[in-house]
């Protein structure tokens, strides 16, 4: 499962819990009999409690969401592969910056539109291009468009 797939499933999974509760606590308050209470009983009502409940259950489940997250997710990176005198470079889609291949290239070529998981890496020389440390290839798009 991909961390699409675990968000959407963990939020399918919250909402449900969150709907039964909340239906269930609504459909129990309505069918007790009204039953009055001294003004010094400062208890909470049921209706409260499983209020609360919910509201437990739900951050929780919306906090291990978001960890789930920031620890399965994986850096990418899609552009166009180009061969150069100082090895492969990489220009990407959305920001146009260049970034020198470094790491697992196995299976990038030269003038194909690749996806790449890997990190961002700074450059030892601050005249070459950014560094990108590639750990493996996502998807190959085929040729580039030009």
């Amino acid at each position: 499962m991909n961390v699409k797939q675990v968000c959407r499933v963990v939020l399918m999974g919250t909402l449900s819990v969150s709907l039964s509760i909340i239906s269930f606590a609504h459909a129990s308050a309505q069918s007790r009999s009204a039953k009055p209470r001294p003004e010094s009983d400062r208890l909470p009502s049921e209706g409260q409690v499983d209020g609360a409940v919910a509201g437990i259950v739900v951050g929780l489940v919306a906090g291990t969401a978001v960890v789930l997250y920031l620890i399965l997710r994986k850096p990418t990176i899609t552009g166009c592969v180009s061969s150069g005198g100082n090895g492969m470079t990489l220009t990407a889609d959305d920001s146009k910056r260049s970034y020198k291949l470094v790491g697992n290239t196995e299976g990038v070529t030269a003038g194909d539109r690749v996806k790449l998981q890997g990190k961002k890496e700074k450059s030892t020389v601050s005249s070459s291009p950014l560094v990108w440390e590639t750990e493996k290839l996502s998807k190959d798009y085929g040729a580039c468009r030009l």
